[in-house]
This record gives structure tokens, C-alpha cells and sequence, in this order.
């Protein structure tokens, strides 16, 4: 039998975590808050937000285009987890990705569309 080999720390996650520090947006029932990812898999993303929201409580996260529904699974002082309902597809994480590991060009192609809707 061979041992099967992981990327990274996975804890209770189906794949490896991409440490990631950017804004997004959790859309709950009743109200949006605005968050930062701190790491994210396929099937998961724990967030820096405050107060969190409560266990169980269903969101949508938003970033960049991308969307995923699912449920908080823990919260602590400023920081929870979203589990996806249905993991992000390959496609995602490749441009979570890019963003991860070029944020100052990220932050600049925002920074230009934010001008030119200003427009």
C-alpha cells in the first residue's frame, strides 16, 4: 500500500490551502459583510471578519466574479469558515491563484477598473 502524500496542512479539507489576503464579500440573509480570505481550498475558505457570523448560518461569498454558496462551520472572535456546498472548480483556484501569488498586479487591474467606471 502506498502512503498517499498531501500539499501543505489540510485539517479536515479535501485539498490543499492556498493562503491568500484580499477582500471579498459575504453575502448573508439578512446582510452583507464585508471580509478578507485568509486561506482557501477547494471546498472551503476561512475568513477574517468581525463578529462572525453564527454557526450555520448560510452565505454566499463573492470575489472577483467568482461565487459560492454554503454554511459557516466554526466562528471565533474574528475569524470563521465557509464550507462550499459544491467545491470551487480547477478553474477558480487558478485565478485564486494568480491572485495569491502576484497581489500587487491584482490590486492594480482593480484599481484600474474602479477608474474607469468612475469614468
Amino acid at each position: 500500500m502506498i502512503a498517499r502524500k498531501t500539499f501543505g496542512k489540510l485539517g479536515n479539507r479535501d485539498g490543499a490551502r492556498l493562503a491568500l489576503e484580499v477582500a471579498a464579500e459575504l453575502d448573508l440573509p439578512h446582510r452583507t459583510l464585508y471580509c478578507a480570505f485568509e486561506d482557501v481550498s477547494r471546498s472551503g475558505v476561512r475568513l477574517s471578519v468581525s463578529p462572525p457570523p453564527r454557526v450555520g448560518t448560510p452565505a454566499i461569498l463573492r470575489f472577483d466574479g467568482i461565487e459560492a454558496m454554503g454554511s459557516i462551520v466554526w466562528a471565533r472572535s474574528n475569524a470563521c469558515a465557509l464550507r462550499f456546498d459544491r467545491p470551487l472548480t480547477p478553474h477558480h483556484m487558478e485565478r485564486l491563484q494568480s491572485v495569491a501569488s502576484d497581489p500587487e498586479s491584482y490590486e492594480r487591474s482593480r484599481a484600474r477598473g474602479f477608474s474607469t467606471n468612475w469614468r
